[in-house]
C-alpha cells in the first residue's frame, strides 16, 4: 500500500502542474476568443497525467527518471537498506564513549554522512504511516463514490414519472432545469411547464451534449477526480472542466442554429437559470452555473480563425509533449539498479518530495486566503448607498476582488473599463467605470441591464472635474421600457413582436418575428432589423427631423442608415400623421460579398440585400416620434399600410 500511495502522490502532483499550465492557457485563449472546444483539448492532458503512470521518453520531457520507474521491488529493497542503515546506527549509538574516551569511527561516519536522525521505530513507524494514509485514501473515496451513487439514484427516482415528448425529450414536474440524465443511453429531461419560446434551445443543447459524447467524458473525468480527492487542483480542473464543457457545448449549438439566434439563445439561459440549482449527480444541465460567462461567451462567439485554432491546437500539443513524456538522457538514477542502490539518494529524493508538499500546502493555504478576500468585493447595496449619498468618487472601483477589467493594447483606445455583474430583483446588470489610460482617473459610470441592453450614465467627470451626477440609479431600476408603453398596434397570425432592445434600431425598439431573409456564414454586415420581419422603432428629438405646415405633415429627414437608399411614397393619415417610405438596405459589403465568392458561394442564389415599407409616425409638438418597417417580401403595400393603420400611439 506503502507504494501504492507514493506513487499516486508523485502522480496527483505531476498532474498538479499541468492544471496550472492549462489554467494559464486557458485564460490566454479567453483573451484571444478562441473556441472552448480547443480548451477541452487541453483538459485531456492533466486528466491523463492522473491516470497514467507511464510516460513515453522524449528529449522535450519535464520528467528525469520519472515515478513509474519506482517499482514495487527496488521500492521494498529502499525501505530494507534503510532499515539496515538505522539499526547499524542505533547499535553504534549505544556503545557512544563516556567523556574522555574515543569517539568511533562509525559513529563519526555516520552523524557526518546523513541528514536524519531516526530510529529503526522511527523507519517502521513511518512506512506503516504510509498503510494508514492508504486507508484514509480508499475510505474518503469510497465515501464520495457511495454519495455520488446515492445522489444519482436520488435523481433517477425524482424523474421516474414523467411524460414521453418524443424525440428523446420528457417532461418532469420536481426538476429545477433541464437535464440529460444516463452515461450510456442518455435521456433529456425537461422541467414541466416550461415556455415553448426556449424548447428549440433547450433540446438543441441537450441533444449536442449527447452528441458530443459529453456524459460519458464527465462520468470518467469525475471517476479520475474521486481517485484523486485529497488533491484541491483536481477539484478545480474538474469545476473549470464543466464550465468549458458548457460553453463548448453553447457554442457548438449556436453555430447549428446560426449566429443570428445567439441573443434569444441567451435569453433563454438567463431565463432558466432563475430555477437552477446545483444537483450532486453526474448529469448535463441546459442552466447549470455560470450563467453570466456563458451568457458572455454566446455573445461574443464568432468563429475561431484558422490561423488562431492552428496555434491552438499546437500549443495543446507542446504541452502534451511536455507532460506525458519524460527525459532519460540524464546518467543520474535516484533509486538505481539492484546493484547500484543510493539509499542516500532516496532519502533525498523522499525529503524533496516532502518540500514539494509543504510547498503544495503553502499553495493551497494562499488560495483559501484569496478565496477569503475575495469575498471583499463591490456589492451593489454598496453601490446603491454610494449613489444615493453621492460618494462614488470615494470608491478605489479597481481594488475590489470582482473588479473585470477590460483593457485594449490599441493605442487608438483611450479608455480602459472595470465591470461588475450584480443580479438584482431577477435582472442582470453590468456596471461599468470608464478610466482614462494615461491618467487612471474615472472618467464615467454606466449601468446597463444585460436582458434589454438598456443603458444609463450615472456619473461623469468630463464636464465637472469633481464629478456629477447624471442620472438616477434607482429610477432606472425601478423603470423597464416596454413597446407598449409606446403604441397599440395588431399583427396578423403567424407574426410575433419580440421583446424591447436599447441597442437595435435608431434609438430601441423590438424586431418582428419571423426573420425574413436568409442569410449565409458569419460575413453578415446588417442589423437584424434589417433581415426580419420587421421593427417596431422610436425616434427621440423628432423636431429636428419632421415638418409640419398648419398641424400638417409634410416632409422628413430620414436618412440615418448607410449602405441603404430610399423613397418618399406620401403621407398618410393614421392615427398619428405617417411619412411612407421605401427602403433597401445591403446585408452585405462589397467586401463581405467578396469573401462569399471566396468560399465559393454563389450570391446570384442568396439575399444580399432586403426591401422594407417604412412608416414614420409623427406628431407636432410631441418629442419622440416612432417607426414600422415591414419586409416587402412578406408583405404587399396593402398588407403594410392595413398593419399601419392599427397603429395607436399611447403618448
Amino acid at each position: 500500500m506503502g507504494t501504492f500511495v507514493i506513487q499516486l502522490g508523485t502522480m496527483s502532483l505531476q498532474a498538479s502542474a499541468a492544471v496550472l499550465v492549462v489554467l494559464v492557457l486557458r485564460k490566454i485563449f479567453s483573451m484571444a476568443h478562441i473556441s472552448k472546444k480547443y480548451v477541452m483539448f487541453l483538459w485531456v492532458i492533466p486528466f491523463l497525467l492522473l491516470i497514467c503512470p507511464w510516460k513515453i521518453s522524449s528529449p522535450l520531457g519535464l520528467w528525469n527518471h520519472a515515478p513509474s520507474d519506482y517499482n514495487a521491488e527496488y521500492t521494498e529493497q529502499a525501505i530494507g537498506h534503510i532499515a539496515e542503515e538505522l539499526l547499524t546506527a542505533e547499535s553504534v549509538m549505544a556503545e557512544t564513549p563516556l567523556e574522555g574516551e574515543q569517539i568511533p569511527e562509525e559513529l563519526i561516519r555516520w552523524e557526518t554522512e546523513t541528514d536524519w536522525k531516526l530510529t529503526q521505530r522511527d523507519a517502521g513507524q513511518l512506512w506503516n504511516a504510509l498503510d494508514v494514509v492508504g486507508v484514509i485514501w480508499l475510505i474518503g473515496m469510497a465515501g464520495i463514490l457511495l454519495h455520488t451513487m446515492v445522489s444519482y439514484f436520488m435523481l433517477k427516482k425524482r424523474v421516474r414519472c414523467c411524460a414521453f415528448k418524443g424525440n428523446n425529450l420528457y417532461t418532469v414536474d420536481t426538476l429545477p432545469v433541464p437535464m440529460v440524465i444516463g452515461i450510456i443511453k442518455p435521456h433529456i429531461y425537461l422541467p414541466s411547464g416550461m415556455e415553448e419560446a426556449h424548447m428549440t434551445y433547450v433540446a438543441a443543447h441537450e441533444n449536442m451534449h449527447i452528441q458530443r459524447k459529453d456524459p460519458v467524458l464527465k462520468f470518467i473525468a469525475y471517476v479520475i477526480v474521486c481517485i484523486h480527492w485529497f488533491n484541491p487542483l483536481v477539484w478545480a480542473a474538474y469545476h473549470f472542466f464543466e464550465k468549458d464543457m458548457e460553453m463548448a457545448c453553447d457554442e457548438e449549438t449556436i453555430q447549428s442554429l446560426g449566429l443570428d439566434r445567439k441573443k434569444e439563445y441567451a435569453t433563454a439561459l438567463l431565463e432558466l437559470s432563475a430555477g437552477s440549482r446545483r444537483i450532486f449527480a453526474v448529469s448535463i444541465a441546459f442552466a447549470e452555473g455560470d450563467t453570466k460567462n456563458r451568457i458572455k461567451n454566446v455573445m461574443q462567439y464568432k468563429k475561431t480563425l484558422k490561423t488562431a485554432a492552428i496555434l491552438a491546437v499546437a500549443a495543446a500539443g507542446l504541452v502534451l509533449a511536455v507532460f506525458l513524456t519524460k527525459n532519460d538522457t540524464t546518467e543520474s538514477n535516484v533509486i538505481g539498479t539492484e546493484d547500484t542502490f543510493d539509499t542516500e539518494a532516496l532519502m533525498e529524493a523522499l525529503l524533496a518530495e516532502q518540500e514539494k508538499l509543504i510547498a503544495e500546502q503553502e499553495r493551497v493555504q494562499a488560495e483559501i486566503e484569496a478565496a477569503v478576500k475575495a469575498q471583499n468585493g463591490l456589492t451593489f447595496d454598496m453601490v446603491r448607498e454610494a449613489f444615493a449619498k453621492q460618494t462614488v468618487d470615494e470608491f478605489d472601483f479597481q481594488s475590489f476582488s470582482n473588479a473585470e477589467v477590460e483593457y485594449s493594447e490599441n493605442d487608438g483606445a483611450l479608455n480602459y473599463f472595470v465591470n461588475f455583474y450584480y443580479n438584482y430583483d431577477g435582472e442582470e446588470y453590468r456596471l461599468g467605470v470608464s478610466y482614462w489610460k494615461e491618467t487612471d482617473e474615472i472618467t464615467d459610470i454606466y449601468i446597463t441591464r444585460i436582458s434589454d441592453a438598456q443603458m444609463a450614465r450615472l456619473y461623469t467627470t468630463v464636464d465637472n472635474r469633481t464629478g456629477a451626477y447624471i442620472n438616477d440609479l434607482e429610477t432606472f431600476l425601478a423603470t423597464k421600457v416596454s413597446i407598449d408603453d409606446w403604441l397599440n398596434m395588431k399583427l396578423p397570425e403567424g407574426y410575433a413582436l419580440g421583446s424591447y432592445q436599447a441597442d437595435l434600431g435608431i434609438a430601441g425598439g423590438a424586431l418582428i418575428f419571423p426573420q425574413a431573409y436568409e442569410l449565409y456564414g458569419e460575413d453578415v454586415f446588417a442589423p437584424k432589423e434589417w433581415y426580419h420581419a420587421g421593427f417596431v422603432g422610436r425616434i427621440p428629438d423628432a423636431g429636428a427631423y419632421f415638418t409640419f405646415e398648419n398641424g400638417k405633415l409634410t416632409d422628413g429627414q430620414i436618412g440615418w442608415w448607410n449602405h441603404s437608399s430610399g423613397e418618399r411614397l406620401g403621407v398618410l393619415d393614421l392615427d398619428w400623421q405617417a411619412l411612407f417610405m421605401q427602403y433597401n438596405h445591403d446585408l452585405y459589403t462589397a467586401a463581405g460579398i467578396g469573401w462569399l465568392e471566396e468560399d465559393g458561394v454563389d450570391v446570384s442564389l442568396i439575399d444580399t440585400t432586403s426591401d422594407y415599407w417604412y412608416f414614420f409616425f409623427a406628431k407636432e409638438g410631441e418629442a419622440n416620434a416612432y417607426y414600422l418597417s415591414l419586409s416587402t417580401k412578406l408583405f404587399t403595400e396593402e398588407e403594410a399600410i392595413a398593419i399601419a393603420k392599427t397603429v395607436t400611439m399611447k403618448e
